[in-house]
C-alpha cells in the first residue's frame, strides 16, 4: 500500500483525464485501533481516533505481528500522504464477512465449491461442525465495499479516518441461530456448536464496542451496517446452495 502511495506521488501533478486529481483511499482494519484486550482512550468504546499502542513484532505470537503490521502500515500511509500532499481517506473495517460471489470460489476435487477467502472458510467449517461458532465484531463485505465507493468519491473525507462496522458483537449463540435458520431441512443445523467461554475482548459481548454508525451515516451518504444475523444468513444460503448443487459440465473453470 505504501508503494502505490508513493507511486501516486509521483503522477499526483496528472489527473485521470477528466479535471479530477489522483487520491489514495487505504482499507486499513480494526487491528490498527485497538490491540486485543486494550482499553479504549475515552474508557468505554473505539473510536475513530483510537490507535493501537500495544501491539508488537514478536516472533511467537502471530496475532500481535499481525494486528502491529495493520497499525504501522496505516500510520506509514498517513505520513507519506502529509509528507507529499496526497489526498488520503482511510477505513478501518473489523473482520469482514459476507456471500460469496461466483467469482470467488472454485471448484474443489471432489466436485463441490469452496472458496480461498478465510471468512469463507472460516463459516464452511462452523457449518461443518468442524469448529464451534465465534463471536466476532464483523461487516458484511458488501457494507464496507459500498464504504470505498462513497468514501473515495467525497472530498470532504479526505485527510479522515473512518471505521465502519457494527458497533456491538453478537453472542455466537445468535450468530449460530442465524445460519441454522439458512439451514432449515438440512442435517447441517446438527453439527453447528458455540463458542461460549469467550466473553469479549476490552467490551463484553452485546455491550457497544465501537462508534461510527453515525458518523457513517451523516459523512457517507447515509451509509449503514446491516445487522450481523442477515449476513450470517445470506453467507450460509449461498455456501449451502454451493455445497449441495451439482458442478455443471460447463462450469467447470477453476482459475480464480
Amino acid at each position: 500500500a505504501n508503494k502505490f502511495i508513493l507511486q501516486q506521488h509521483q503522477h499526483q501533478q496528472q489527473d485521470d483525464g477528466n479535471g479530477n486529481s489522483i487520491r489514495v483511499l487505504v482499507t486499513s482494519s480494526m487491528a490498527a485501533v485497538r490491540a486485543s484486550g486494550q482499553i479504549p482512550a475515552n474508557g468505554k468504546y473505539y473510536t475513530h481516533e483510537d490507535w493501537n499502542t500495544v501491539s508488537k513484532l514478536e516472533d511467537d505470537s502471530w496475532g500481535s505481528s499481525y494486528q502491529w503490521s495493520k497499525t504501522e502500515s496505516e500510520r506509514r500511509a498517513l505520513e507519506i500522504s502529509k509528507k507529499h500532499h496526497i489526498p488520503l481517506t482511510t477505513l478501518c473495517p473489523p473482520f469482514i464477512f459476507g456471500p460469496p460471489s461466483s467469482s470467488s470460489s472454485s471448484l474443489s476435487k471432489d466436485g463441490s465449491k469452496s472458496s480461498h477467502s478465510y471468512s469463507i472458510e472460516m463459516v464452511q467449517s462452523w457449518m461443518n461442525g468442524d469448529s464451534p461458532v465465534q463471536s466476532r465484531l464483523c461487516v458484511d463485505v458488501r457494507d464496507i465495499a459500498k464504504a470505498q465507493v462513497i468514501a473515495s468519491n467525497l472530498s470532504h473525507t479526505i485527510g479522515k479516518r473512518y471505521i465502519v462496522s457494527t458497533e456491538a458483537r453478537i453472542s455466537s449463540q445468535k450468530m449460530a441461530h442465524a445460519i441454522i435458520q439458512s439451514c432449515d431441512n438440512n442435517n447441517i443445523n446438527n453439527n453447528i456448536t458455540c463458542d461460549t467461554t469467550f466473553a469479549g475482548g476490552a467490551i463484553p459481548i452485546g455491550q457497544k464496542e465501537v462508534e461510527c454508525a453515525q458518523r457513517c451515516y451523516d459523512e457517507l451518504n447515509g451509509l449503514t451496517c446491516r445487522p450481523v444475523e442477515d449476513t450470517m444468513r445470506d453467507m450460509a444460503k449461498v455456501l449451502l446452495k454451493t455445497k449441495t448443487t451439482p458442478p455443471s459440465s460447463s462450469n467447470n473453470d477453476t482459475t480464480q
